[in-house]
């Protein structure tokens, strides 16, 4: 099974290209979504978040005001550590149940769309990594215009974020979004390509297909043994 790593910046474009992967059949497990069920109103991660910053987060039905909470912890790094560190491990356990339920079904590859994958240090079990890259002026201006927000909440919210331009040297391919749509769908073509291409032997060995393959081996090679055996038993 592939695993590839998709990540990039607020405003980016990153839901784009996560979007177009969907569009050619190509499964994605979206962590913002998981990220907003472990939020849920009664859950783990709920209770530790209002213990934490108190009920004033909460809206009158009792889920969490997702943009309260948005405004306190941009506006305070300690908090924002402190709110990663509390949902880190309900975030992590979704979407390894999520990567599981699409293992059984024998995807072959999976996209993780992750804000955060190189601060969660979850790039380690990516391969390749892809990097949606815009340039800072576009990525501001996109921001503002998107949420409406004035240009100092705008940059205070990327700048609270790990830089583009840091996680484009970590990455293996890099889509360049701050052209047109076309232009960012004919760069995706050629990546598909290379998502898409056939698994390597260690990656087969990792799905659904590979471990039917490995199981059915040993009940081969047991078989085999014991054909063997009961050949050399009756000789004797």
């Amino acid at each position: 099974m592939r695993i590839v790593g998709l990540t990039g910046g607020i405003a980016s474009g990153k839901s784009t290209v996560s979007n177009l992967f969907k569009a050619n059949g190509v499964p994605v497990v979206d962590a913002d979504l998981v990220a907003r069920d472990v939020l849920r109103k009664g859950t783990g991660g709920w209770r530790r978040v209002v213990k934490a910053f108190g009920e004033e987060i909460l809206q009158d039905d009792g889920e969490v005001d997702r943009a309260k909470l948005g405004q306190i912890v941009f506006s305070d790094p300690s908090k924002r550590q402190l709110l990663n560190k509390l949902l880190a491990p309900f975030i992590s356990s979704g979407i390894f149940w999520e990567v599981f339920k699409l293992w059984m079904k024998g995807s072959k590859v999976i996209v993780l769309d992750v804000p955060l994958l190189f601060e969660a240090k979850m790039d380690r079990w990516t391969k390749p990594i892809i990097v949606v890259w815009v340039d800072p002026e576009t990525q501001l201006q996109r921001l503002m215009k998107r949420d409406g927000s004035a240009e100092e909440h705008a940059r205070d919210r990327i700048n609270a974020q790990m830089d583009l331009d840091d996680k484009r040297r970590k990455a293996d391919v890099v889509i360049n979004n701050s052209g047109s749509l076309e232009e960012t769908k004919e760069q995706f073509r050629d990546v598909l390509v290379q998502v898409l291409s056939p698994l390597s032997w260690t990656e087969f060995g990792l799905s659904r297909g590979g471990a039917f393959a490995a199981l059915a081996f040993v009940i081969v090679g047991v078989l085999a043994c014991r054909s063997i055996y009961n050949n050399n038993v009756t000789r004797s």
